[in-house]
């Protein structure tokens, strides 16, 4: 059984094994640099380097990905919370939303609260972004201290 790869015209890799090679791929690793792990680079030039540039733009991708569901499981924490303390359901920060206008409804105060509260955390984390605070090197729990928390007067 062989391994072998080649580099697509995107600069990603295909790889495969097998008993017989398909025309265009090469079993010779000497020729491609692989990272520190020995695992290929999400995307490679012609010459065979890792093209570093989309390789950042990907991490930096994937830091925002990370970092939106962060943030939306941090926001529903404080829901569930009181959800369990009120025995309500509100399923998330938009089923809140639609109760913010009603006058007579007992839960409307936490409603008004939740959804701007929700506002402020997604702009806090957005300019925590813009601004270089929050690196790929950042962890989960750096990125939480840096949000808001609901009820405090620093919102």
């Amino acid at each position: 059984m062989k391994t072998f790869y080649r580099i697509k015209e995107d600069g990603t890799v295909a790889r495969g094994s097998g008993t017989v090679m398909p025309d265009g791929f090469t079993t010779d690793f000497s020729l491609i640099q692989l990272d520190e792990e020995g695992n290929f680079y999400e995307f490679y030039n012609e010459d065979l380097t890792p093209d570093l540039e989309k390789i950042q733009a990907l991490a930096v991708l994937k830091m925002i990905a990370d970092g939106e569901k962060l943030v939306a499981k941090y926001v529903q924490a404080f829901i569930d919370e009181y959800n369990k303390a009120n025995s309500v359901n509100f399923t998330n920060v938009d089923s809140c939303n639609k109760y913010v206008a009603q006058t007579n409804y007992s839960h409307q105060q936490f409603c008004i609260d939740i959804v701007a509260f929700n506002c402020n955390v997604w702009e806090t984390a957005r300019s925590l972004y813009v601004d270089g605070t929050i690196t790929s090197e950042t962890t989960e729990e750096d990125f939480i201290s840096l949000l808001p928390v609901l009820g405090d007067e620093s919102e």
